[in-house]
């Protein structure tokens, strides 16, 4: 929490807000992340998971401060924009994702047999 929460006041300099950073995650409805690559999903890659988790957990934690324990948890949705040449994006939760690049990965012999 040290390094996070930090405000620009009207000197344009940066002041510590934790309350501020708190206040505002407690309001969040959701999360998100574009995925854009075919080659790349949630779970291949660490930054995914650890932004998207760390955020994730940061919203879960700040409710919970303002709600209390039956806070609800801000849903995870992922934009797949790697239709582009098939009509467009689509939006999954994270959950469907998940279970897509799984499928995906494991029910493909030219994938595993690669590994």
């Amino acid at each position: 929490s040290r390094r996070k929460g930090f405000a620009y006041g009207r000197a344009g300099r940066p002041l510590q807000s934790p309350q501020l950073l708190q206040s505002v995650l407690a309001d969040v409805q959701l999360a998100y992340q574009n995925l854009d690559s075919v080659e790349l999903g949630v779970t291949t890659v660490d930054t995914y998971f650890d932004t998207l988790g760390g955020v994730s957990r940061a919203i879960k934690r700040a409710k919970v401060a303002r709600d209390g324990a039956g806070a609800e948890t801000a849903p995870v949705y992922i934009g797949d924009q790697t239709r582009d040449g098939l009509g467009g994006g689509i939006v999954r939760t994270l959950n469907e994702q998940v279970a897509l690049e799984t499928r995906t990965r494991m029910l493909n012999p030219k994938w595993y047999e690669g590994m």
